[in-house]
């Protein structure tokens, strides 16, 4: 039930001691509440933290028409690539051997001073995710908790603030659990079960 939308919003109603919905479409205060800030909630919890179920990488393409003769040319950067339609939140940009490289994130682009023409580059980014049977548990934990935070002062007599404590203690807890799922890569001839 809880990797349901409905299930998640039962989550935080229980948390505020309001009586839970059978759907999101009903017409009750609750109902209507989280639907109009779920969106938003929801990209924000995202957003906060490099949640392993939301991890994208893709390889860049050079905006060819960015070059020292156009309008907006900053001297600074010498390249400039298309930000994925996809990104909520650029996390690294790197070479295709895994090396991170120096950037800045302005409006629908990223700039560079490395040419993909030598070395291709890849974007590792958050990505929005609508499924909510694509979130891990952790996030589940740490959405409960932002959407009671955002629902106290409409919902019910408790204070936002101990639900936003709760929230950044989920955080720091998903890290420790995204950090348990990630792998070092080692001797490159090992091939244990450790190796992806």
């Amino acid at each position: 039930m809880a990797n349901s939308n409905v299930g998640i919003l039962n989550l935080a109603l229980i948390e505020l001691k309001v009586p839970v919905v059978a759907s999101l479409t009903e017409a009750s205060d609750a109902a209507e509440l989280a639907t109009a800030i779920w969106d938003y909630i929801r990209n924000m919890v995202l957003e906060d933290h490099e949640w392993n179920f939301a991890k994208v990488q893709v390889k860049l393409v050079q905006d060819t028409t960015y070059t020292d003769a156009s309008a907006d040319y900053d001297p600074a950067w010498l390249y400039r690539y298309s930000k994925p339609s996809s990104c909520l939140r650029i996390r690294k940009v790197v070479e295709e051997n895994d090396v991170d490289v120096l950037y800045a994130e302005q409006g629908d682009y990223i700039y560079s001073n490395v040419d993909n023409s030598d070395i291709d580059l890849f974007c590792k980014y958050t990505t929005i995710i609508t499924d909510p049977t694509k979130y891990s548990p952790s996030f589940i934990n740490a959405f409960k908790y932002k959407l009671a935070a955002a629902m106290a002062a409409k919902l019910s007599a408790m204070s936002s603030d101990k639900f936003e404590e709760k929230y950044v203690y989920a955080l720091n807890h998903a890290t420790g659990v995204n950090q348990s799922q990630d792998y070092i890569q080692g001797d490159k001839g090992n091939t244990s079960w450790t190796d992806r």
